[in-house]
């Protein structure tokens, strides 16, 4: 940096930032607390975070294995039973609603029981009643957009002809819809009070 004092000689002063970051939040702490936010809607207690952390580092495969006990617990299962209800059909469920839908989460692969769930007649009604209703509200909740009008017709076809779980398993497996959900896990913050007590 050059410095020109009024009336003087300029001088040229070198200047180095000091300032820093600092946090005592570790990616582990990152890792486990995304899961718990995600999974459970709730943040993960101190206890929590050193049961975890213990599993990280101490574990083969550590995060597959946390991420796995996370996800598969009920509390886990039961709420994302819920969020379907409450996104796809606009009500609140009772917990003998949730409850079938939780242990099918426990034994079958997550895509296999949205499938079914949204091939339910409640939801086929709330799209419209027709299988053209269906395959539009279908994109529009899973894909965020509309069927290309090219395409549409076929769509329609294929639904009468494979059935309402196996068309939606097709969309639940297809690229556009896995490109969105990881782009979402992505894109996604975590809430401010995450890490309370904790620096950033």
């Amino acid at each position: 940096m050059v410095v020109d004092y009024a009336g003087g000689v300029a001088s040229a002063i070198t200047y180095q930032g000091v300032e820093q970051r600092i946090t005592n939040v570790t990616p582990n702490d990152s890792f486990i607390q995304a899961l718990f936010l995600d999974n459970l809607g709730v943040a993960a207690t101190p206890a929590d975070l050193a049961f975890f952390e213990n599993t990280l580092n101490t574990c083969p495969n550590g995060q597959q294995v946390v991420a796995f006990c996370i996800e598969s617990s009920p509390a886990a299962r039961q709420r994302l039973a819920t969020q379907w209800f409450v996104q796809f059909l606009g009500v609140m469920p009772t917990a003998d609603q949730v409850a079938p839908i939780a242990d099918q989460l426990a034994t079958q692969a997550i895509e296999v029981v949205l499938a079914n769930f949204l091939a339910s007649a409640a939801y086929f009604q709330k799209a419209g009643g027709t299988d053209s209703a269906f395959v539009i509200q279908l994109y529009k909740d899973l894909l965020a957009s509309q069927p290309e009008s090219c395409k549409f017709q076929a769509q329609v076809a294929l639904l009468a002809l494979v059935g309402r779980p196996e068309f939606v398993f097709q969309l639940l497996t297809s690229p556009e819809y896995r490109t969105l959900t990881v782009t979402g896990l992505y894109t996604k913050p975590l809430a401010p009070d995450a890490f309370p007590g904790r620096s950033e």
